[in-house]
């Protein structure tokens, strides 16, 4: 095992990832017609992690 390796299938994390910004989306969509801009920055960020981690798993 690697030093960051926890045993999790490799193909899992930006798969995850991948489905986690799909929810971020959708949650953004609903937040911004609902008028709650506040969450739709909340949500910006998670979605940021999110894209950074399938990035990195994805090019490494």
């Amino acid at each position: 095992m690697g030093k960051l390796d926890a045993g999790i299938a490799p193909v899992m994390v930006p798969a995850t990832a991948l489905c986690w910004i799909l929810l971020m989306v959708g949650t953004m969509v609903t937040h911004g017609r609902l008028g709650r801009f506040k969450l739709v920055t909340v949500n910006s960020v998670h979605l940021l992690l999110a894209a950074s981690i399938a990035w990195g798993h994805l090019t490494a």
